[in-house]
């Protein structure tokens, strides 16, 4: 029995026609073929019956005594300001002959997108955002400039796109509608704000009087503030640390967090106004040079050192004497580099800082033995001279130049002249 039942209701739905429609709106139904004249006409809402005329007058029931109206010549039955609890698949008899099966779906329009976007360093996700509850089944469909194509609710995009603003549409089968543009937040040139600071938002546009002012910070509220209320409200970790600017629309945030860092968009009076990409990073570190040169001494590479961990982007600079250049975080320099001495320096967006000097190797070699030699200059000089003095001083001391020695009574009697000397 059950396969009975499997195999109607497989034939009934591939023979139904599925009818979408909107809410508030108003839906045909027409049977498939009629035979005149028509003496009764029954329709039915699943198994219940909704309508039916037989004995020149109609009945209507529950959910269609007063929006639904039959045409007794044609057989069509007509529901007007559609709910979705009129929603099903509807049986036409006409003659007690059973007719066609209609799948009536009521839906609501889709909402109004709107575009909101995370991004990491190497790629943004942009989300068609809205409440699609009631109105599926929805198609989305993203347009950058003259392109246009079909895909998900969400669109990944890097820095080798180039389009300058993106546009999802959702589209269901009673309505489209399409977001407001959202500028490539690569093509802007990012807000950088560094660990600590203060970083100030400040909307593209605005239109006075400011009735309202949202601020999303990825796809969650950041602070909002309304006329109404006359209050400014405050999520998450911005309640210490975020203050709003109800004339212009301006946001500040203070205390700055790498968890603060994001896609920022701007809602200003109901309309969207700007995408900012805040990137908080840390300083840069005071660099070191450190000197590795190849055996043969052919060339030596400095590398500028520092742990840039969460303060890219990070630009390298050198500097030797009046020159200055950018480059990697290496140098190679050979024997024919003549400058005295090398600085590097580390940059980036927030803070910049250069090492100590360090001096060429090369020619801090050749230095080192002009000093060498003149050491051995002076060694050399300096020994033959103590040996000049200590001659001379043994001269003094009795000491003949041929290295003999003479008693003093030997030489006394020379001295006085008399050489008969007697001595007891």
């Amino acid at each position: 029995m059950w396969i009975f039942y499997f195999l109607f209701w497989t034939a009934v739905r591939a023979s139904e026609e599925r009818l979408y429609r909107k809410i508030g709106d108003k839906a045909v139904l027409t049977p498939d073929s009629v035979v005149n004249p028509i003496t009764s006409i029954t329709w039915k809402h699943g198994s219940d019956i909704a309508m039916e005329w037989y004995g020149d007058k109609t009945y209507s029931y529950r959910q269609f005594k007063d929006r639904g109206s039959l045409n007794i010549s044609t057989g069509v039955m007509t529901i007007t300001g559609l709910y979705q609890n009129h929603s099903g698949i509807y049986t036409a008899e006409i003659n007690n002959k059973v007719n066609n099966h209609t799948q009536l779906l009521v839906i609501s329009p889709v909402p109004k997108p709107s575009i909101s976007v995370s991004c990491e360093r190497t790629y943004c996700d942009l989300t068609c955002d809205g409440n699609t509850t009631g109105a599926e089944p929805v198609e989305y469909w993203w347009t950058a400039g003259e392109k246009k194509w079909n895909s998900t609710k969400e669109l990944n995009i890097t820095k080798e796109d180039k389009e300058e603003w993106f546009i999802c549409t959702v589209e269901n089968p009673v309505s489209s509608i399409s977001s407001e543009k959202v500028f490539n937040p690569f093509m802007e040139k990012p807000l950088y704000g560094k660990i600590g600071d203060k970083a100030v938002l400040t909307p593209d546009s605005v239109e006075n009087p400011i009735t309202n002012i949202r601020w999303k910070h990825g796809h969650y509220n950041a602070m909002e503030w309304y006329q109404n209320g006359d209050k400014t409200i405050s999520y998450q970790h911005f309640k210490d640390r975020g203050s709003l600017n109800i004339s212009t629309g301006v946001m500040t945030i203070t205390g700055l967090t790498r968890d603060l860092s994001g896609i920022y968009t701007a809602e200003i009076n109901d309309r969207f106004t700007s995408i900012i990409q805040l990137l908080v990073i840390s300083p840069v570190p005071k660099p070191s040079i450190s000197v590795l040169c190849k055996r043969d001494k052919a060339d030596c590479v400095l590398t500028c050192g520092g742990n840039i961990t969460d303060a890219e982007p990070v630009t390298y600079w050198w500097a030797a004497g009046e020159k200055r250049w950018n480059s990697t975080n290496q140098h190679k320099i050979t024997k024919d580099d003549k400058e005295q001495w090398f600085i590097c320096t580390l940059e980036n967006p927030v803070s910049s800082i250069s090492s100590e000097k360090v001096f060429n190797p090369f020619i801090e070699s050749d230095w080192k033995v002009i000093f060498i030699l003149t050491l051995v200059v002076v060694g050399v000089i300096l020994f033959g001279g103590i040996i000049y003095f200590k001659r001379k001083h043994k001269k003094g001391t009795g000491e003949a130049v041929d290295g003999t020695r003479h008693e003093m009574g030997e030489m006394l009697p020379n001295l006085h002249g008399n050489s008969n000397v007697a001595c007891e």
